[in-house]
């Protein structure tokens, strides 16, 4: 049988343990949010990246109707 000094002595180490599993898990849970927006970002920066590539061939597809493939204004 456990003396009540023992049993004291558990209580402190169960709640220092309670709360060092609560500290990770905040810890593990911040890590995640953080991974999160890095995708979000990441992702973002992509959606930008295709939409300047998309803008750039448009605006070269019309650069080369209203010029020819000559480099040429107008019809001669």
């Amino acid at each position: 049988m456990t003396k009540p000094n023992d049993r004291e002595a558990f209580k402190i180490i169960l709640e220092l343990l309670k709360e060092r599993l609560w500290l990770l898990e905040a810890a593990l849970l911040q890590g995640e949010a953080e991974r999160h927006r890095m995708a979000a970002f990441r992702s973002s920066m992509a959606q930008a990246a295709r939409s300047k590539e998309r803008m750039t061939r448009v605006v070269r597809e019309n650069d080369l109707r209203w010029r020819g493939p000559r480099g040429r204004t107008g019809s001669s």
